[in-house]
C-alpha cells in the first residue's frame, strides 16, 4: 500500500491541565462573586440608612383640643427628666405667651446655641437656616415669615408680630433658664438622642396661636 506524504492525522481533542481548568473556572466565577459582594455591601448600607432615618417616636407639642395646663406641666416635667444630660444639647419647643416679631424672638433666645425652626400659630413649623455672615438671628425669622406668606399665595397677609413658637437646640440648663423668662409660656425638651427630622412637631394650640393662625383669626 502506498502512503502519501505528508500523512494527514486527525486532530486529537486537547486535554486541559488541572491548573488551566482551575484558572478558567475562577475567571467564570469571579464576576459572580464580585456581584454578590456588591449586593452584600449595598444591603448593609441600606440597613444602616433605614436605621438612621427611622423615627424614634418622640413628639414635641400638643394635639388640637389638648388640655393646655396638662401640657404645660408635661413641659415642666420634661426639663427635669432623668433622660436629659446637662452636658448634651437637646431639642426643645419654646412656646410664647403671645405672638412676637423677629427682633423680639431674637432678643429672647439670644443665649440659645441654635435656632432650627419657627411656628406661626398652629401652622406647620418652618425650618430656618443659620444666619448668613454679618446677619442677626432675626434675619432668618423675617425670611421665614416671607416664605409663609408666599406659601399662602399672597392671599393672607402675615403680620410681622406673628411668631408663637420656635424649635431650638441647646443644653438643658440653658433651656431651663429660658423657661423662667417673660413671654415664655412653656419649654418642652426631648432626650439628647433625638435627632433633627426624627421627631414630630405639633404646635401648641394656645388661644394666642389660634388667633394669629392665617385664615383662622378672622373667622
Amino acid at each position: 500500500m502506498k502512503v502519501k506524504w505528508p500523512v494527514q492525522i486527525a486532530a486529537q481533542p486537547r486535554t486541559l491541565s488541572w491548573a488551566a481548568l482551575a484558572k478558567k473556572a475562577w475567571q467564570n466565577l469571579f464576576p459572580v462573586l464580585l456581584l454578590l459582594l456588591f449586593l452584600t455591601v449595598l444591603a448593609s448600607f441600606s440597613e444602616r440608612t433605614v436605621a438612621q432615618m427611622r423615627p424614634n417616636g418622640d413628639v414635641l407639642g400638643a394635639n388640637a383640643g389638648a388640655d393646655l395646663e396638662a401640657y404645660k406641666q408635661q413641659a415642666v416635667a420634661s426639663l427635669k427628666s432623668p433622660l436629659l444630660d446637662a452636658t448634651q444639647p437637646s431639642f426643645a419647643l419654646i412656646t410664647f405667651d403671645k405672638p412676637l416679631d423677629p427682633l423680639e424672638v431674637a432678643a429672647l433666645i439670644a443665649p440659645i446655641k441654635r435656632l432650627n425652626a419657627m411656628v406661626v400659630g398652629i401652622s406647620s413649623p418652618i425650618a430656618l437656616p443659620e444666619p448668613l455672615i454679618g446677619e442677626s438671628r432675626a434675619a432668618p425669622l423675617y425670611r421665614g415669615l416671607s416664605q409663609l406668606e408666599k406659601t399662602l399665595g399672597g392671599q393672607v397677609a402675615v403680620p410681622k408680630t406673628a411668631i408663637t413658637a420656635v424649635i431650638v437646640w441647646d443644653l438643658p440648663p440653658v433651656l431651663a433658664a429660658l423657661a423662667e423668662k417673660p413671654n415664655i409660656w412653656a419649654v418642652e425638651a426631648l432626650p439628647p438622642d433625638a435627632s433633627w427630622g426624627s421627631f414630630g412637631i405639633q404646635p401648641v394650640p394656645t388661644p394666642a396661636a389660634i388667633e394669629i393662625t392665617p385664615g383662622l383669626g378672622s373667622q
